[in-house]
C-alpha cells in the first residue's frame, strides 16, 4: 500500500502525524520526547527524529508546545537533554531556548 494511501487512511480515522514529513500515526512509529517523568511529547517520527539535528528536534518540540497553549509543566531543560542539545541538567539560572 502506497504512503499516500496510508496517510488518507489514518487521516480519515483521526490520526495525527509528524509534523516535519505529515505522515500518520497508524503506521509510522513516533519518537517520544519525555519532558516529565509522567508526561513526553512526539512531535516527530522515529525517521525523521534521526534525520535532523538536536536543535532540530528542540524546535519540533517547542512548535508543538505552543500548539498546545504553552502549558507551564512543560520542562524544557528536560526536553533539550533529551534530543541531545544538552548531556547534563543545566543549573538553575541556565536556560535554553
Amino acid at each position: 500500500m502506497s504512503r499516500w494511501v496510508k496517510n488518507v487512511i489514518g487521516d480519515a480515522r483521526g490520526y495525527g502525524g509528524c509534523d516535519r514529513c505529515d505522515d500518520r500515526w497508524n503506521w509510522k512509529k513516533p519518537h517520544t520526547i519525555w519532558y516529565s517523568d509522567a508526561g513526553g511529547m512526539f512531535p516527530l517520527c522515529e525517521e525523521c527524529y534521526q534525520e535532523i539535528t538536536p536543535q532540530e528536534r528542540y524546535d519540533y518540540c517547542k512548535n508543538l508546545w505552543i500548539e498546545w497553549g504553552s502549558p507551564e509543566h512543560v520542562d524544557f531543560n528536560r526536553i533539550a537533554q533529551e534530543v541531545g542539545l544538552q548531556s547534563s541538567t543545566p543549573t538553575a539560572n541556565e536556560e535554553v531556548d
